[in-house]
């Protein structure tokens, strides 16, 4: 999960390095729209949340988010080895 979401950043980086970054709204909806299904209930509770309290989702808060439930099924599954 964690070479996807580096390799996500680094063309982010490329784009904006040739000024066609994609906005902090639009980078948000790519990041989601590459997510596993397994991440989708947890991403729209947070979306949900974001909502209830005005406020969007940065791609920040995606990848922090993420990166958390992904450590925590890798606790879950005995896999520690693969907490980032």
């Amino acid at each position: 999960m964690c070479t996807h979401l580096d390799e996500m950043h680094l063309m982010h980086e490329q784009l904006a390095g040739m000024g066609a970054a994609p906005t902090s709204e639009d980078y948000t909806t790519i990041q989601i729209a590459s997510l596993l299904r397994t991440y989708a209930s947890h991403i729209n509770t947070l979306s949900d949340v974001a909502m209830l309290l005005g406020s969007l989702l940065t791609p920040d808060q995606i990848i922090m988010a993420v990166l958390h439930k992904y450590n925590q099924a890798a606790i879950q599954s005995g896999h520690t080895s693969q907490i980032i």
